[in-house]
């Protein structure tokens, strides 16, 4: 099972690791933070001597970003981040577990002062340079998607019972 753990934080200046930049956690006392730093790190450490860290992330600040939208029936783009938004995402983590039971587990560890974490399942992965999603049971069969790409259906060995693949090239 594939999670994402999302880091949601606003850290001013922006930076990274986002609790050296947050009045949270700069407020509890040295031993403490060096503490948690500590077993953070051993935490990153065991999750990838036990193949369940796939990667992750640290994210730029949402001052560089850019937005996207649809606007009057085409694409329009304007300078980042949502001005109403008190907390951005500052990174990410994908892990593989055997159960949810784990991944809330481990969602535990990267929560800290002054972040939010969310733990959200992964609903699709990468297999042999191509993106598979996986979906209930439906109709099988190919079909044009969404800017021409070709979608096909097709059961695939490690799913769930009752469960497809749709494969985009």
């Amino acid at each position: 099972m594939k999670y994402v753990i999302l880091i949601h934080s606003n850290p001013q200046p922006w930076g990274h690791p986002t609790g050296d930049y947050l009045a949270e956690h700069q407020a509890l006392p040295q031993e403490e933070r060096e503490a948690m730093n500590s077993n953070f790190e051993k935490l990153l450490g065991e999750l990838q001597d036990r193949g369940e860290l796939l990667g992750g992330e640290a994210l730029g600040d949402p001052a560089s970003s850019k937005l996207y939208r649809w606007k009057a029936g085409e694409p329009t783009s304007s300078d980042g981040p949502y001005a109403e938004t008190k907390e951005h995402l500052a990174g990410f983590f994908i892990i593989d577990v055997d159960s949810p039971e784990r991944a809330e587990e481990i969602a535990d560890g990267f929560a800290g002062p002054g972040e939010t974490v969310e733990l959200r399942p992964i609903m699709w992965f990468r297999a042999a340079g191509s993106l598979w999603w996986r979906r209930s049971a439906g109709r099988c069969g190919d079909a044009r998607g969404a800017g021409g790409s070709r979608r096909s259906c097709c059961s695939a060995g490690g799913l769930p019972d009752g469960q497809q693949s749709v494969h985009v090239t």
